[in-house]
């Protein structure tokens, strides 16, 4: 039963990794058939998101250079700038995981299984001691701003405009 759990963990982790999510997106778009499809603004959507979100959180990651909460403090490399470019032990704050999940659950608020992966992405960082608590919180307010920003930009609140009608 623990290995069965474990690997449900892991396979949460591997869900919620935002570089697969990019690599998948980009794949997409380029598909010739994909791009004369009604479903490509969507994704062109997703895919900014996902990209800001990226290059955002990368970017706060070796700023901050925030500790892991598994890492003891004797194990820790030094903090060198090769370090904080490579090391995942100083890529703690913010979560990159919960700011997918923030993403996902803004741009499909109504499909019930992404929103169910989107609570259990997060939780499952904090269980595997990957993050601490404000690392995700972060994490999913910066996700779930970005992901209202390029969806307002994008005109995805707009009201439909009625049929035109020569009668009226």
């Amino acid at each position: 039963m623990e290995d069965l759990l474990h690997l449900f963990t892991r396979s949460l982790a591997f869900i919620g990794n935002i570089k697969l999510h990019i690599g998948c997106v980009f794949i997409a778009m380029m598909l010739p058939q994909f791009r004369r499809s009604k479903r490509y603004p969507m994704v062109k959507l997703i895919a900014q998101t996902l990209l800001s979100i990226f290059i955002l959180f990368y970017l706060l990651k070796i700023t901050v250079a925030k500790v892991r909460p598994f890492v003891a403090i004797e194990a820790l490399p030094p903090l060198t700038i090769y370090h904080r470019l490579t090391s995942d032990v100083y890529h703690s704050f913010p979560s990159s995981h919960a700011g997918l999940a923030a993403v996902y659950l803004m741009l499909f608020p109504k499909n019930r299984g992404i929103q169910a992966l989107s609570l259990l992405v997060p939780l499952e960082r904090f269980h595997s001691l990957r993050h601490d608590e404000i690392d995700i919180l972060v994490g999913f307010a910066l996700g779930a701003i970005i992901a209202l920003g390029f969806k307002i930009k994008n005109g995805g609140w707009r009201k439909p405009r009625p049929p035109f009608s020569l009668t009226n």
